[in-house]
């Protein structure tokens, strides 16, 4: 069932969208590891499960995945086993120069708590610092040429994948920007204190609030416009629900600003393109209409998820993968039309009988 939200408040002018992207180069040694991992992904049993998850983790973020890793060292199942085992079974495939990317990774996943995550040790996090601060002296030097506004008044939200994620990076930031108020939500917050964020934030006393996944959902965030996210879902829903914080009814800004930071991969790539050119669209088109009901309605999460399974594989070029979204957004257009036509149907129902 697609439910309504433009159409119910048709005098409302939602603000528009521009979403852009920023790719963060990899070092050498985490090329190697995600081509290893990529590869491993593919094998059938321990092999395939265990590189599918640090693959996942990997393209969420270097400090998830070392996070993730260094959760799992007093565990029944450590993260050192579990690369020792990758490792292994990588020479044993015969594929090169993956030592020196595991050795990197198992030295990070030591040293994450003991010496701090650095932002060089992950390019995804000194893309964000150097992100952030564009932005506030791109608006300091505004000063007698446009109206001055305080970073307050250009609140940012930055939301990633994990809790842990979401931990590091606001440690990180607060490490950068001593000046400015970085605060974050964190998993032993209670009801009345993450009002009292919500609070500060809708009321200009926060000038970054870091989110994970866990808060895509529900929340009122329209006081900012402008959201970075550390990685791209592969699922449209969750994208959608994270902006969905920023571009809802009582955003007072025109346009709403998003910034996807992604790895210099060509799978992330093509993922992104496909959401920009086939599926963000309709955002704009649909007018009266949830995206989020139309995706739901259209089975494009499974889709997506299945073509980009399909690209990590191997098993679709460039041109394939174009394609493949470009069926998703048809079969989109098709739940549209069906919804409209639904609507019209009932539109009929409601008119009054006709009196000779």
């Amino acid at each position: 069932m697609i439910r309504h939200t433009r159409g119910d408040v048709p005098s409302i002018q939602f603000p528009k969208r521009n979403a852009v992207e920023h790719f963060a180069p990899l070092h050498d040694a985490d090329e190697r590891l995600e081509e290893c991992l990529r590869i491993l992904a593919k094998e059938s049993g321990k092999t395939g499960r265990i590189a599918k998850l640090l693959y996942k983790k990997f393209r969420q973020s270097i400090l998830e995945l070392v996070s993730y890793l260094y959760e799992r060292e007093s565990s029944d199942d450590p993260g050192r086993e579990t690369l020792r085992y990758l490792r292994r079974k990588s020479k044993e495939r015969a594929l090169v120069a993956t030592k020196a990317a595991f050795e990197w990774l198992l030295h990070r996943t030591g040293a994450i708590w003991k010496l701090g995550l650095s932002p060089e040790q992950d390019p995804k996090l000194q893309a964000l610092i150097h992100v952030l601060g564009e932005h506030w002296k791109k608006h300091e030097s505004t000063k007698g040429i446009l109206e001055f506004l305080q970073p307050s008044e250009l609140p940012v939200i930055v939301f990633t994948a994990e809790n842990s994620g979401r931990d590091i990076i606001a440690a990180q930031l607060r490490r950068h920007f001593p000046e400015q108020r970085i605060e974050g939500f964190t998993d032993n917050m209670k009801g009345p204190q993450r009002k009292e964020l919500l609070a500060n934030f809708n009321e200009g006393r926060v000038d970054v609030l870091v989110c994970a996944t866990s808060q895509s959902r529900g929340l009122n965030l329209q006081y900012g416009s402008i959201l970075i996210n550390m990685d791209l879902p592969v699922s449209p829903v969750e994208l959608e629900q994270r902006i969905g914080r920023v571009q809802r009814l009582g955003q007072d800004k025109p346009i709403v600003h998003i910034v996807n930071i992604m790895y210099e991969i060509e799978s992330e790539r093509w993922l992104w393109e496909g959401y920009k050119e086939y599926l963000m669209m309709f955002q704009e088109v649909l007018g009266d209409t949830d995206l989020i009901s139309i995706f739901t309605a259209s089975d494009t999460p499974k889709r997506v998820e299945e073509i980009y399974q399909s690209i990590i594989s191997g098993e679709l070029n460039h041109q394939q993968t174009k394609l493949k979204f470009k069926e998703a957004a048809e079969e989109m257009k098709r739940a549209v039309e069906s919804h409209r036509q639904s609507l019209r149907r009932e539109s009929d129902d409601d008119e009054p009988p006709v009196i000779p």
